[in-house]
């Protein structure tokens, strides 16, 4: 009797935004905002496939565990610790500081993959904040590319 193995959860593309686009919070508050990532990783599991922080938004990719596929609490939670965490620095609480605006995209073909990545990896870019990917700080394409360069 074979036994079904659980299927993984496919990825998920989304877009935090501050409320105000002018805002650099989450670049001014980088640290604040990697403590915040990891205690609600621990919290409520879930890898960080690719991601991009840029002064008033973030772009990533989840893969959330097999059969828990309840990204909202953990976004939650995300903006949540971010807004605690900077609070007494920009004096916003958290419904003040985020958009509500979040529209997940699955993303169900691993021949999509790349092109999401590579949309999150130039939007500094495209966003006129740096001349390459690999010129801005806030990205994972610096792990993405050791982890190429080691293979």
């Amino acid at each position: 009797m074979m036994i079904p193995q659980p299927t993984r959860t496919p990825l998920v593309f989304f877009s935090l935004r501050l409320a105000d686009p002018a805002w650099r919070h989450l670049t001014d508050h980088a640290l604040a905002l990697r403590g915040a990532l990891r205690t609600a990783r621990r919290a409520r599991p879930f890898e960080v496939d690719s991601i991009v922080v840029l002064p008033s938004a973030l772009h990533t990719i989840w893969a959330l565990p097999a059969g828990d596929d309840a990204l909202l609490p953990r976004v939650s939670l995300l903006r949540s610790l971010f807004a605690q965490a900077v609070e007494a620095q920009t004096g916003l609480a958290e419904e003040e500081l985020w958009q509500d605006h979040l529209v997940p995209h699955r993303i169900d073909q691993a021949s999509d993959v790349a092109a999401w990545r590579e949309m999150i990896h130039s939007a500094p870019v495209t966003t006129g904040l740096s001349a390459a990917p690999e010129a801005w700080q806030y990205s994972s394409i610096h792990r993405a590319r050791d982890a190429a360069r080691a293979m």
